[in-house]
């Protein structure tokens, strides 16, 4: 079972992408808007000043800890700069 290095920071980038740090050093940009109506839950992000409250926690991108993406998902999806 593969487990993806996991975020350890996370700021808001321009048009709902996420600028990420995983733990092993690599970097790069997770796009979120492509999840903004795919559900109740997600609908929330597209509040910008809630969407500008993401952190690391917990390894994923998080907001106040309603909102989270699965770790994994946010490694794969990533495009690394």
């Amino acid at each position: 079972m593969y487990i993806a290095p996991r975020v350890v920071d996370a700021k808001p980038f321009p048009d709902y992408k996420v600028k990420v740090k995983f733990k092993n050093g690599e970097e790069g940009i997770f796009d979120v808007k492509p999840y903004l109506n795919a559900g109740t839950v997600f609908k929330k992000l597209q509040e910008l000043s809630y969407f500008n409250g993401v952190k690391a926690m917990f390894g994923t991108i998080s907001w106040y800890d309603e909102v989270d993406f699965d770790p994994d998902r946010v490694f794969i999806e990533t495009k690394r700069i």
